[in-house]
């Protein structure tokens, strides 16, 4: 699997031949996407949709940080084109100041993670000074979360949040 940092990117002088392939989920890409690329949930993407879709063009994966971009090139694998990765994904492309098309109306799901994530924390602890039994657990369990999310990058209130009715198409 190939991947390019923003920089390569910018460089490149080719982008014409490449179709760029958004794989978070609708919910995200409705609150900020580069223009011209298409959205393929990772969850949704196959070697058989994205060759009917792309044809014979190149293709240029993106997520928000570059990890399900990379999750995304190994189910490619066999694409009769190329298939190369944005390193850092849609944060870089962001940093560096790159064309993106931004809705603000959206919370995007991170947001959404660290809304929730405080709320929880918040709750846990007013529980316990309230006296209820246990009530830290609740905090305790949402900062090991954070954590592993930190540790793994792979957030499972991110995932569970995605899948609201409010993050899905209406």
């Amino acid at each position: 699997m190939n991947e390019i940092s923003v920089d390569d990117w910018k460089e490149t002088t080719d982008k014409a031949a490449y179709q760029i392939v958004d794989v978070r989920n609708e919910f995200e890409f409705k609150g900020a996407y580069i223009p011209g690329s298409i959205n393929c949930p990772l969850d949704q993407i196959d070697l058989a949709k994205v060759n009917s879709i792309v044809g014979d063009q190149k293709i240029l994966l993106v997520c928000q940080s570059g990890v399900r971009s990379k999750k995304a090139a190994l189910k490619l694998v066999g694409f009769k084109g190329e298939v190369v990765s944005l390193e850092g994904g849609i944060n870089a492309w962001k940093d560096a100041k790159l064309d993106l098309i931004e809705n603000k109306k959206v919370i995007s799901l991170e947001r959404q993670v660290r809304i929730c994530a405080g709320l929880l924390i918040l709750t846990g602890i007013i529980l316990m000074k309230l006296g209820v039994n246990g009530a830290e657990y609740l905090s305790v369990f949402v900062g090991a979360g954070l954590v592993f999310a930190g540790i793994s990058d792979t957030c499972g209130m991110g995932i569970l949040l995605s899948k609201m009715p409010w993050n899905k198409k209406g």
